[in-house]
């Protein structure tokens, strides 16, 4: 179940965390458990209360906004999972809070964003429709 699978994410150590260039505003964060979060559509990064980037940021390779949030979390600490609903937020060690924002789209086919468990074979999809899918990473 993805509510129980995401926790475990809690005292993980972010080891990549890249958007930006040619990736647009694609998040993907890989983190120490060989886990990883790909965000396809509109996300937020804050360092304590200041907005670093969205994914509607300026998507300019290694300078950009969007790029220098998404670096600024690598080597920090999950310490907190919250996940309502398909919106998910990560709370990091040094202030930083990463927070995902679903809406149901019926005029696209574009996840909102997956989540990986490559040791445990589990891939989670969450759907434009808001539907949580549950398949295997391999």
């Amino acid at each position: 179940m993805l509510n129980e699978d995401i926790m475990e994410l809690c005292g993980e150590e972010v080891t990549y965390s890249r958007a930006g260039g040619g990736a647009n505003s694609i998040l993907l964060i890989k983190f120490s458990n060989d886990d990883a979060l790909w965000i396809w559509r509109y996300w937020e990064i804050f360092d304590n209360d200041k907005l670093l980037a969205t994914a509607n940021d300026d998507v300019t390779a290694i300078t950009g906004p969007i790029a220098i949030a998404a670096y600024r979390l690598e080597h920090l600490i999950v310490e907190e999972v919250y996940l309502e609903s398909c919106n998910v937020m990560l709370t990091f060690s040094d202030g930083c809070v990463l927070k995902v924002f679903c809406m149901y789209d019926t005029e696209s086919d574009l996840e909102h964003w997956e989540f990986w468990m490559p040791t445990k074979n589990k891939a989670y999809t969450v759907s434009a429709t808001l539907e949580v899918i549950e398949g295997k990473y391999y």
